[in-house]
């Protein structure tokens, strides 16, 4: 009896057996996926051309409404003039738009603008270049060019994709000079592939020459230095589809060939592609129509 308090005692001292597990390693957490660029090319028709039904002040909404639809986070338009490049900012807001006439280097002239989406992207530089000797101020047309032509370029951050990185080039090539259009498409090559310093590249415009032309060649072959484009159309639709035209006069010129790309460079991969037709009865937003993509980062 003497011993049977201790034994008690014992008893409530000794607990459960614990058992002894390493401890788990933190799972990792994947990184989130980049939203997606949607990317659209319009030749907007200037507008101050004779174009009666189908004049600036007619289609403007319907181009503008067009745009919206079409919700791009980069915007590349060409032959806009300075009032219209502000009614498409008035209409279509958050962007930051980008861009100079192409006669005086201001507001004289076409521009090749750029609207980038203000809340996506950071921009870190811009600039807008003439095709020929002088690339740092406006001059004469080039080689066989009617007219003078440039292209205007941004280098951006995207806050949606972990600031990486792209550099985006806007461009229209001379409707009659096909020499102009060669050496243009050299000169845009080498001037992307310098300034590129490791950025994704991508190019739109209106180049006034089918996808299988030297033009494109130029653009889209492989080369020493391994810097290439792809064109975002051809590789969503393929060749037959991809190549249908974007320019129809209003609707006069019902055959032709797609004069209106999207190029990209290999950080990025073409996720859907096609060419916006909207009309409005026999109202149309443009004599070109816009031309768009989604592009995903790799």
């Amino acid at each position: 009896m003497r011993c049977w308090p201790l034994l008690l005692s014992l008893f409530a001292c000794s607990g459960p057996a614990v058992e002894t597990r390493p401890m788990a390693a933190a799972t990792p957490q994947p990184t989130p996926e980049p939203a997606p660029l949607r990317v659209v090319t319009f030749n907007i028709r200037y507008g101050t051309a004779t174009d009666g039904a189908n004049h600036w002040r007619h289609r403007r909404e319907l181009c503008a409404a067009c745009i919206r639809n079409l919700d791009p986070d980069l915007l590349g338009v060409q032959e806009a003039l300075a009032f219209q490049n502000e009614y498409l900012a008035s209409q279509c807001p958050g962007y930051t738009v980008l861009g100079v006439g192409r006669d005086d280097g201001v507001a004289a002239g076409e521009f090749s603008s750029l609207f980038v989406r203000t809340a996506r992207f950071h921009v870190e530089a811009s600039g807008t270049f003439w095709y020929g000797d002088t690339p740092d101020r406006p001059g004469r047309p080039h080689l066989d060019a009617a007219l003078p032509r440039i292209a205007t370029w941004a280098r951006l951050l995207d806050h949606q994709a972990g600031d990486r990185p792209l550099l985006v080039v806007n461009t229209h090539f001379d409707h009659r000079g096909a020499k102009a259009r060669t050496a243009a498409a050299q000169q845009l090559r080498t001037f992307a592939a310098q300034h590129a310093a490791g950025a994704a590249v991508v190019v739109l415009g209106d180049f006034n020459t089918p996808p299988d032309s030297e033009p494109h060649q130029q653009l889209t072959a492989n080369a020493a230095d391994g810097f290439v484009l792809v064109d975002a159309l051809r590789t969503v639709l393929g060749q037959a589809e991809a190549d249908a035209g974007t320019f129809h006069a209003f609707g006069k010129q019902r055959e032709g060939r797609r004069i209106d790309w999207i190029l990209h460079s290999s950080a990025l991969r073409a996720a859907a592609a096609g060419i916006d037709r909207t009309r409005d009865g026999a109202l149309y937003p443009s004599d070109h129509d816009a031309v768009f993509a989604t592009l995903r980062w790799r």
